[in-house]
């Protein structure tokens, strides 16, 4: 008929018409998704601040009001707040509460060391030899005497500790003129009276002797017995003068000593008063 529209067919359509619908088409989808990106984006912005803002009011809700610190109370002439103490009791007056001292319990003695063996003989000895009535010059002469007298001369001793000379005398009971001063000087010790070792200087032979002061000076004192062939000489307590009197008439160079290593030593015979 006259004046109606031809219907429309695909086919009709030129090639340059369909490529520009299709990339129409592709463009509004394009802008479409751009869209729906642009709304999700949105809503997860919106959640996200809704949270923020409700995290934020709970805390605040949620958070005790501060309190502020209490002023401090006012004190009065006796030191307590208002006349209280802390706990709003009545104030104490030290005089009407006096603590009572605790005494510490004693602390216990310390135990006392064992004796060593030379120890255990010494005390035997001096249990038998002295008294209490004793002087500290009867002491020595007690020792003097019970060194002489209960140990056998044999000529022989080892020499490397006085100690060990000391103890093999008092136990063995034999020894050399080593042995005889190692136990006078452990007897001595074991009454707290002042002794030291002297040694010959020159002569064939070497030879032990003491220096004892017991409260009047340095003496010398030999325990050691002699030869009936050689003079014959009282060796206690003796002084430098006796002492170079006997070797000139004994020789060998019996009491010749550096005097240099020692105390002075006393020049007059000891005596009872002198020892205090």
């Amino acid at each position: 008929m006259k004046g109606t529209l031809p219907e429309w067919n695909a086919a009709s359509q030129s090639p340059a018409a369909r490529a520009a619908r299709s990339r129409a088409r592709r463009r509004r989808l394009r802008r479409r998704r751009r869209i729906q990106q642009l709304c999700l984006l949105a809503v997860v912005a919106v959640a996200a601040l809704s949270l923020c803002a409700y995290g934020f009011w709970n805390r605040n809700a949620q958070s005790p009001e501060q309190e502020a610190p209490p002023s401090a109370p006012e004190q009065d002439v006796s030191g307590s707040a208002l006349g209280t103490t802390p706990d709003g009791t009545d104030p104490v007056n030290p005089e009407d509460h006096v603590i009572p001292a605790v005494n510490p319990e004693p602390e216990p003695e310390p135990e006392p060391e064992p004796l060593t063996p030379l120890e255990e003989e010494v005390q035997k000895v001096l249990d038998s030899i002295i008294t209490e009535d004793m002087t500290k010059l009867e002491q020595v002469r007690a020792v003097f005497d019970f060194t002489k007298t209960s140990i056998a001369y044999t000529g022989d001793s080892d020499k490397s500790d006085w100690k060990d000379g000391a103890y093999s005398g008092l136990m063995r009971r034999r020894g050399d003129c080593f042995t005889y001063y190692a136990v006078s000087r452990a007897l001595l010790d074991g009454l707290g009276i002042e002794n030291l070792e002297v040694t010959r200087v020159g002569g064939p032979t070497s030879h032990y002797w003491n220096l004892v002061n017991c409260g009047g000076g340095w003496y010398h004192f030999d325990a050691t017995p002699r030869s009936s062939k050689m003079p014959s000489f009282v060796s206690f307590m003796f002084t430098d003068a006796e002492a170079a009197d006997y070797t000139e008439r004994a020789g060998r160079n019996y009491y010749t000593f550096d005097g240099s290593l020692y105390p002075e030593r006393a020049v007059d015979p000891p005596s009872e008063e002198a020892e205090e």
